[in-house]
């Protein structure tokens, strides 16, 4: 009889069956943006105690596993504990912008030019181009 771990009701439990299942099932819902991109996990992450002890706990309640590198494995230097935003524009879907000759995703620009990416969807669907739309100044308003 296998001996059990006995860390099934361990907070990061589900964490690590959810990145199993994305790798190993193809009948998960993400499957085809993970294992069916040929993304896997480490040998030695098959088993809780080992994904534990290699990621540790999370920093703060609302961290989320995340891989630095999109197109690698999950593996222990290719992830990290990372918030909902930091993930975000770690994203497949992000998309690379170029303005001045300097590539960034769009999240980066935002935070260089000190505008939100509410404000910017706002101005692209008056018309602005994604430039300007990025870089033009807030409007200054007067009482």
């Amino acid at each position: 009889m296998a001996k059990r771990h006995g860390l099934r009701n361990h907070p990061l439990y589900a964490t690590w069956c959810n990145m199993k299942a994305r790798c190993d099932n193809p009948n998960h819902p993400q499957f085809k943006d993970y294992g069916g991109r040929g993304i896997s996990y480490f040998l030695s992450w098959a088993l809780f105690p080992a994904f534990l002890g290699d990621v540790g706990e999370k920093p703060f309640p609302e961290a989320t596993l995340d891989r630095i590198d999109n197109n690698g494995d999950y593996t222990p230097h290719n992830v990290r504990w990372a918030d909902r935003t930091t993930q975000r524009v770690n994203s497949r879907q992000i998309t690379l912008i170029t303005i001045g000759g300097k590539t960034k995703r769009i999240m980066e620009w935002c935070a260089d030019y000190n505008i939100t990416i509410g404000s910017v969807h706002r101005r692209l669907k008056r018309g602005m181009s994604i430039e300007d739309a990025i870089t033009r100044p807030k409007a200054k308003r007067f009482r």
